[in-house]
């Protein structure tokens, strides 16, 4: 499966940075199957004090680790530098929660948007609102309770 565009983007501005990063610190093109993990390490250390995100070096590395594993499996190389090489951890989101005044609003908007004919389809369409949220169901399963029920 091809890499999609932004990907290629990505990883080829991530390549062409290591490669100027390179050239500028060592004073030569980089030679792929002579980089050793200590080139790695110092361009991480550099990443780190131009203040980069994690996910941004994460990014970076990523690139260059699909690149070496290309390199190995065409035998260019006979291992990846950078295989154990310990990068910064991402940061984990905390989940975002609904506050109570929102799940008031959220419960209560089918009985606003529908027409106030007081019949079973207002009712209806309340209810089959209400249930998942009301069982803590996700609201993603209301979309797959068939039309008819």
């Amino acid at each position: 499966m091809a890499p999609r565009p932004y990907t290629q983007r990505n990883y080829r501005q991530a390549m062409l940075e290591f490669y100027r990063w390179h050239q500028a610190e060592r004073r030569q093109l980089p030679s792929w199957e002579q980089l050793q993990r200590d080139d790695f390490r110092a361009y991480l250390r550099f990443l780190g004090r131009h203040n980069l995100s994690r996910a941004a070096i994460q990014l970076r590395f990523s690139a260059l680790r699909t690149f070496y594993r290309f390199l190995v499996r065409h035998g260019e190389v006979a291992s990846s530098p950078i295989k154990n090489l310990t990068l910064p951890k991402l940061g984990k989101r905390l989940p975002k929660f609904l506050t109570p005044q929102q799940m008031t609003d959220l419960l209560a908007a089918p009985l606003k948007l529908l027409p106030a004919q007081g019949g079973s389809d207002s009712a209806r369409a309340a209810a089959v609102f209400r249930l998942p949220a009301r069982c803590g169901r996700a609201g993603n399963h209301l979309f797959l309770w068939p039309a008819h029920q």
